[in-house]
């Protein structure tokens, strides 16, 4: 009898928790907007230029989680495209894809968007062309680097000359 009632208490308060971890995790987020148009509960979706942002501001007593409103200083600079649209842009095709963004894989890309003026590089990779995923499904691995991971231009010096390394 005790072992039941202990085995309904755990479960009960097991409930409970998960019940209350939920609720927190969802009020912990606060709404997003960019220029007044929402774009999600997580400033993640949205990859862009932090260079472009005039203004930020946080309203606390806004929605059960508060906002973060962000102004540009120039809204019309963005171009948004959804990741099988940054796809079919650089590389003339369709699907199936496997995204990273900066060397993280994606596993949701469903939400997220790119501004495009943020993308330096967007390169394509075959499953077929790596030798230890040979025999899998082919697949093509698409790796977007943003502007702000891309190394800067390195120079090298030599004999008073500066010429860059990469040319």
């Amino acid at each position: 009898m005790k072992n039941l009632f202990a085995l309904i208490f755990i479960a009960f308060a097991f409930a409970l928790n998960t019940q209350a971890q939920s609720h927190s995790d969802n009020a912990a987020k606060p709404a997003y907007y960019l220029d007044s148009v929402k774009f999600g509960n997580s400033l993640e979706t949205f990859v862009f230029d932090m260079d472009k942002i005039a203004e930020i501001s946080v309203m606390k007593n806004e929605g059960p989680a508060g906002a973060v409103y962000i102004k540009s200083k120039n809204p019309a600079d963005f171009n948004f495209l959804s990741l099988p649209q940054v796809a079919l842009y650089y590389t003339g095709k369709k699907g199936p894809y496997l995204f990273m963004l900066n060397g993280k894989i994606l596993t949701d890309i469903s939400q997220i968007k790119i501004d495009a003026s943020f993308i330096a590089i967007c390169q394509k990779t075959n499953t077929k062309d790596i030798a230890y995923l040979k025999g899998t499904p082919a697949m093509s691995i698409l790796n977007i680097q943003t502007r702000d991971k891309v190394k800067k231009e390195t120079f090298i010096r030599g004999q008073g000359n500066e010429s860059s390394a990469g040319r």
